[in-house]
């Protein structure tokens, strides 16, 4: 029996390293992308962080801008083209994955850093409501990159231990994060199986908890500092599947703490033909240049009457 453990223990100690080195390799650029072919997981190295910790950073850095705008894929879609243009709105969209967590640790961050804030745009499709921080891609949009900027303290004490239970407190610490973000091989094992065991949103899923309390909370905090939060919709594809949910988000809201929000927001929702649409959500190429972009913005401001001064000239 000694025999048979010592011979175990004396296969398994070079395995060990080999696939040690092998993963040490795939936090080199070369390393990571011979690795990623070989095991199929081009694409996973920073999935989250590279598109979201750009937004985080910007937030942090102090500059002239007053105004906000924050939101989803789509609001960042249509904005993005104009955030060099803008010296008074900042340009913060990010996506849906991040959730209202994340959307909050933003506006956060941006009061912080610019003590001379008016205003905030959040400007979500109305699907974006229902995220929650065990959706199946928060762990890449959520937790990593705003646990990499050491940033997820922001949120409310119940929050963070849902995510230590449903994470484990392992990976919400910024070096493990680190570990795991910094290697396609890594990323993939641990993102497959935190979505493996991801809570799908419930098809009666219209608004989170999360989402209304992170909400309230900002309201409050912006008021108390003389900013005025404004709860704005992107473009929205006019199909069945989002005239239901528009309808269901209307009765879920009426009468509640959020109504005086989403008063403004279903005035501002303007719908778009199908057709013009790759996903029911996102526009297709072809509609989504610069100058369609701007004609979306022109169709907000006039419907919504905000973002008054946003600049979207095309050339």
């Amino acid at each position: 029996m000694k025999k048979t453990i010592g011979k175990t223990i004396l296969f398994l100690i070079p395995l060990l390293i080999i696939l040690a080195l092998i993963d040490l390799a795939s936090f080199t650029d070369r390393g990571d992308a011979l690795l990623s072919r070989v095991c199929m997981s081009q694409n996973y190295r920073h999935v989250g962080s590279a598109q979201v910790s750009p937004a985080i950073r910007t937030a942090q850095t102090a500059s002239s801008h007053t105004r906000a705008v924050l939101g989803d894929s789509v609001c960042s879609q249509v904005f993005s083209e104009f955030a060099d243009q803008n010296e008074d709105y900042l340009i913060l969209g990010t996506n849906m994955a991040v959730t209202l967590d994340g959307q909050y640790i933003l506006a956060r961050l941006f009061l912080e850093s610019h003590p001379k804030a008016s205003d905030v745009y959040l400007i979500l499709l109305p699907v974006s409501f229902a995220g929650r921080y065990d959706s199946p891609q928060s762990y890449s949009y959520l937790i990593e990159p705003f646990g990499r900027a050491e940033t997820l303290n922001y949120l409310s004490n119940d929050t963070l231990t849902g995510m230590k239970k449903r994470y484990g407190s392992l990976f919400l610490n910024k070096n493990v994060i680190r570990f795991v973000d910094g290697s396609s091989i890594n990323n993939k094992i641990c993102l497959y199986y935190f979505q493996k065991h991801a809570k799908e949103a419930d098809i009666d899923d219209i608004i989170s908890d999360e989402a209304a309390y992170y909400l309230n909370d900002l309201y409050d905090i912006c008021r108390e500092k003389n900013v005025t939060l404004h709860l704005l919709s992107p473009p929205v594809c006019d199909s069945s599947e989002n005239a239901d949910r528009i309808k269901r988000l209307k009765e879920a809201t009426e009468g509640t703490e959020l109504s005086h929000l989403f008063e403004k927001y279903f005035d501002s929702i303007t719908l778009y033909p199908e057709y013009m649409f790759m996903d029911g959500h996102h526009f297709k190429s072809e509609y989504a240049d610069q100058v369609k972009c701007s004609g979306y913005i022109e169709d907000m401001q006039a419907k919504s009457g905000e973002l008054q001064g946003l600049k979207h000239m095309t050339e």
